[in-house]
């Protein structure tokens, strides 16, 4: 049983990551902790106003991946233990103030790919830089040439050595196969 992601709330979650009350008021107000002012009456800004903007899709989805199992994405975030900081969780006015709205052909990028979304882990990036920057992400030169040797010398398989270099099996084989991650002296360079 999954529990409200609200601290303190013992409620079972029920949609999404929220419970009934709280998911309520993350989706009126884009604030699941969103009450009353103290004087009872009904909050002016009751709606945030931001439904269906690109800061409140990116939010929306960033929120998702990181506490709806159901998620398509979940696996590689929320599964892993990635998750958003309390200022962002709680509102996506302050993730707006914190990150500004997001500029044309960018998208949010966590620089430490196994770090939180908090404001000094994320950036605006290209769909470029994005694919430089993910957890298969960091073969070197001196790696694919260690693998191809390795490789070269038998007794070892593509699927092996991607679990010893954290890289999927495809890279190997593309690396195995001078496709991409090729020795200067294969380029024609020195």
């Amino acid at each position: 049983m999954w529990k409200c992601s609200v601290a303190e709330c013992e409620r079972r979650a029920t949609r999404k990551h929220f419970c009934e009350k709280h998911w309520w008021r993350w989706r009126v107000h884009g604030d699941p902790l969103h009450e009353r002012d103290q004087s009872g009456t009904k909050n002016p800004f009751y709606k945030h106003g931001l439904g269906g903007t690109k800061a409140y899709n990116v939010h929306h989805n960033m929120l998702a991946r990181c506490y709806d199992p159901t998620h398509k994405s979940y696996k590689d975030y929320g599964a892993r233990g990635i998750s958003v900081c309390d200022r962002w969780r709680r509102s996506v006015h302050a993730f707006i103030a914190d990150m500004g709205e997001p500029p044309p052909g960018l998208t949010l990028e966590r620089i430490n790919v196994n770090g939180s979304y908090e404001p000094q882990n994320c950036k605006w990036a290209t769909r470029t830089e994005q694919a430089r920057n993910h957890r298969n992400g960091k073969l070197t030169h001196a790696m694919a040439r260690a693998i191809r040797m390795t490789y070269a010398a038998g007794g070892i398989s593509q699927a092996v050595l991607a679990r010893e270099y954290g890289i999927n099996q495809t890279m190997v084989s593309v690396v195995v196969r001078n496709k991409c991650w090729k020795e200067a002296s294969l380029c024609g360079v020195g």
